[in-house]
């Protein structure tokens, strides 16, 4: 496309162009609404909207819904799951094999936290929220993923910003069983050289859910951070 580069389109300068010559192909780019990651039975599919499909820098998840395909009844709201933003707002969908359950991932990564800003901003971040089957519907379930175990007693992150914190699923190792990872980026001033120290934890979470509607979840602290 003439050479455009992916920082100019997600600056939004180049747009215009893409309406006036591509405009077929504009549309593909720019999707106003998706419907799109459906179950493995094929009964249910997430639909969202963006407040703006061509501003890939600002433009933000104006509402998402579970809806039935069929139908195109609503049975869930996700909107308040959803923190997308920017290039990464489409975010993505990982359901499990029996489609009773599905683990729901958006992201915000425009912004970068870290000692390097010179103004204090949040981390970039992903967060996964799980859903699951419920009567007809579909409900979400509690997950402690905001609670890394021996995070408060770390030494090396005492002190330290985050620069981002992302939870992603990594695959349902059965239809009861999901494993995630938790990568959390840190940044630390080094006295008295006045450096700074980048940091990295990284940790494998399992989550396993029981017929009552509830689940036990287990933290690995992996040592190939």
């Amino acid at each position: 496309m003439g050479g455009l580069s992916e920082e100019e389109f997600a600056n939004g300068g180049d747009v215009n162009y893409l309406q006036r010559y591509f405009p077929e192909t504009t549309k593909l780019l720019f999707r106003g609404e998706i419907v799109d990651w459906t179950s493995p039975d094929g009964r249910y599919s997430i639909r969202k909207t963006f407040t703006d499909p061509l501003d890939l820098a600002e433009s933000k998840v104006s509402h998402a819904e579970l809806i039935e395909k069929a139908t195109g009844q609503t049975l869930c709201d996700l909107t308040n799951a959803d923190i997308g933003v920017g290039g990464a707002r489409e975010g993505s969908v990982l359901w499990s094999p029996d489609s009773k359950r599905f683990a729901y991932v958006a992201s915000d990564l425009s912004h970068a936290g870290g000692l390097f800003r010179k103004a204090v901003v949040p981390p970039q971040k992903t967060q996964t929220t799980v859903y699951q089957n419920s009567d007809k519907s579909f409900t979400k379930i509690d997950l402690p993923f905001d609670q890394p175990p021996g995070k408060e007693n770390d030494p090396e992150i005492k002190g330290a910003v985050m620069g981002h914190e992302f939870v992603t699923p990594v695959r349902w190792a059965d239809a009861n069983t999901l494993i995630l990872e938790r990568h959390d980026y840190y940044e630390r001033l080094m006295p008295p050289s006045g450096s700074i120290h980048g940091l990295a934890r990284l940790y494998q979470i399992t989550v396993s859910f029981k017929d009552d509607g509830t689940a036990n979840t287990s933290w690995k602290l992996r040592e190939d951070r």
